[in-house]
């Protein structure tokens, strides 16, 4: 028998800790930013805060770039096919955006708990504004141009 107490789901310690975000900044980065940024912010915190829910994370984030490529092939298909027509064209790229931010959300939800844990036992989050600030204004031109070239 193990002398050591471990709960199931708290959060282990990690070598990257130091640089944990509360699960609001990648969920806002989803929002002003886009998925370029949000998904690895999300991975890399669930991996700074030690969650015992990176691997239902990393679900997570191959379901939003799997399904936005599913998706947007689905929706091409049915443009070309004129099944989709008129303004629907436009309303239906909105699905890709509404299952980005839903993933967006799970995954700030997976990762509240385990922040607020990591937080009660004397886990520093870092502010996660700056990195936001600089990737929406100044990073986020060169990676749409750099996407639709």
């Amino acid at each position: 028998m193990s002398d050591k107490y471990l709960i199931a789901d708290e959060p282990r310690p990690s070598k990257f800790s130091q640089y944990a975000v509360n699960p609001q900044w990648p969920m806002l980065a989803q929002m002003l930013a886009g998925s370029w940024l949000a998904l690895p912010w999300f991975m890399f915190n669930s991996i700074a805060l030690g969650s015992p829910n990176w691997k239902k994370d990393l679900g997570w984030v191959l379901l939003s770039l799997s399904g936005s490529l599913i998706l947007l092939f689905s929706i091409e298909y049915a443009i070309d096919q004129q099944i989709i027509i008129g303004i629907w064209v436009k309303l239906s790229f909105l699905l890709i955006i509404a299952l980005r931010l839903w993933v967006a959300y799970s995954l700030f939800f997976s990762q509240s708990s385990v922040f607020e844990l990591w937080q009660y036992y004397g886990g520093i989050e870092k502010n996660g504004l700056i990195l936001l600030l600089l990737a929406s204004f100044l990073v986020r031109p060169f990676v749409q141009t750099s996407i639709v070239d």
